[in-house]
């Protein structure tokens, strides 16, 4: 038998293996097919369950940093009147504010 005769029936042997992975895959009832769900990593701080609420977009504005009772959280640039108002509404329902101070204004949120 020549090298390219044993390719070729390696190939055919891959392929029916391959064929054979299908089968069964689209013969499996669509739950077994599902993504196993992602293990998330529970928030272990004050801090990391305030930066949890903050969807990604939202939170790739800010910097957040911790303070003896107070967690800070200052914007990296300006974020316009839709996203302050967003990041504003989180803030509140988590029981901060914001305190206006010029270049230094910032949100706070007591850790207690």
């Amino acid at each position: 038998m020549s090298q390219n005769e044993e390719k070729i029936k390696l190939i055919r042997k891959l392929a029916e293996q391959i064929l054979s992975e299908c089968d069964s895959i689209l013969s499996t009832p669509e739950k077994a097919l599902a993504a196993p769900a992602l293990a998330t990593k529970a928030p272990t701080t004050k801090l990391d369950e305030i930066k949890a609420r903050f969807p990604k977009e939202l939170g790739d504005m800010l910097i957040f940093s911790e303070r003896d009772d107070v967690i800070i959280i200052k914007p990296r640039q300006f974020l316009g009147p839709e996203s302050f108002a967003k990041i504003a509404s989180i803030i509140r329902s988590l029981g901060g504010d914001y305190v206006s101070a010029g270049r230094d204004s910032h949100f706070k949120i007591l850790k207690s």
